[in-house]
């Protein structure tokens, strides 16, 4: 077993466990769309990718979320194709109170891993990036549905080695 399907599995087994547990009996998911931002020293590259994210809520301030991406369109840049292959991150959640008028200002903390594929000039084999992971976004009720929410989020998934991989995503959730 490969340390990618290993962290697969870990990513799986949490967040069944976390749905499983019985101290809060809602969930919600997520779809959006994700504009990454991969550095290269002094390359700017910019793959989007497609990322669904289910959550569950403990409180009103606390929560668990795990999050999927893959990849919709490749970046290139001087001959080198890049495409963020996959990304997946499991990540603790606090959010402000909804003080805001169906505004909900939110912070995430964990640990991801993304999946970096090159081709063309210059590519290199597929690699894999893990890292402490943090963001923060901003949610909007939907007017006249009460359990869909606008979506916005900037997440840092890796920092290291002359390497950083950002993510601004628009989406939408739904709670359930």
């Amino acid at each position: 077993m490969t340390n990618k399907q290993l962290n697969i599995y870990l990513v799986c087994i949490l967040l069944v466990a976390t749905l499983a547990t019985p101290v809060h009996a809602a969930f919600y998911t997520d779809v959006s769309v994700e504009y990454q931002n991969v550095k290269i020293e002094d390359q700017k590259l910019n793959p989007l990718t497609a990322r669904i994210k289910l959550g569950v809520p403990y409180s009103r301030e606390l929560g668990v979320e795990a999050s999927y991406a893959g990849s919709i369109r490749e970046d290139e840049v001087n001959g080198l194709k890049l495409e963020s292959e996959e990304t997946m991150g499991l990540y603790a959640r606090y959010n402000s109170p909804d003080a805001y008028g169906g505004m909900t200002i939110y912070l995430l903390a964990g640990y991801a891993w993304t999946t970096i594929k090159t081709s063309g000039l210059y590519a290199i084999p597929a690699q894999d990036f893990e890292s402490f992971s943090w963001g923060a976004g901003i949610e909007e009720r939907a007017k006249g549905a009460r359990s869909m929410r606008y979506t916005f989020q900037f997440t840092r998934y890796y920092d290291n080695d002359g390497l950083t991989i950002d993510g601004f995503s628009l989406g939408l959730r739904y709670d359930f």
